[in-house]
């Protein structure tokens, strides 16, 4: 009888000790990803995406459709970008090389978006939208990236009044522009 209960303590003890030192998530570091290419990757999306708002310069049902689709995707594409930097990021990044690429995609959907927005008022409504995912992505790259948010600052000066125009006010209050 001594036996059953000191061999059933010695069970428990083996099976959740076994556990407990169990690696949950041994291929972590496998599975992150860097910044720069994040951010990369993101650009040549959006780059993509952009080119196909630069040829509207009428405002047409066929237009609007086609510009809230490319909007909904340049959305999107932010949007996953931002998941997959809260899923892991490699850590102890350079801000300068993302801040860079994030610089750029940001001044193109500004400089690309702002006519558009003119020419099709419909958009305005999307364009909060896409205002929340990079103030959301810039924040989650912060957190790896340091310093991402001042470089990003000094970066963006020039285009403020764009960003300000359209209403990217998450963004531009994040950056302290």
């Amino acid at each position: 009888m001594l036996f059953a209960r000191v061999a059933s303590f010695f069970f428990a003890v083996l099976t959740f000790g076994l556990v407990a030192f169990a690696n949950p998530v041994p291929n972590a570091e496998k599975r992150a990803v860097d910044p720069t290419t994040l951010v990369t990757n993101l650009q040549t999306k959006i780059n993509g995406l952009t080119s196909q708002l630069s040829g509207i310069t009428t405002n047409s049902a066929a237009n609007e459709i086609k510009a809230q689709e490319v909007v909904t995707q340049i959305v999107t594409a932010i949007q996953e970008a931002q998941a997959q930097s809260q899923g892991g990021l490699l850590k102890r990044q350079t801000a300068d090389a993302v801040a860079d690429v994030l610089s750029a995609i940001v001044t193109d959907v500004g400089t690309i978006l702002a006519p558009v927005v003119v020419i099709i008022p419909i958009l305005g409504p999307l364009v909060t939208e896409i205002d929340v995912a990079l103030n959301g992505l810039v924040v989650s790259l912060d957190v790896v990236v340091a310093g991402l948010v001042d470089t990003l600052d000094s970066l963006l000066v020039g285009v403020a009044g764009i960003l300000n125009g359209l209403g990217l006010t998450l963004l531009l209050g994040t950056l302290g522009l």
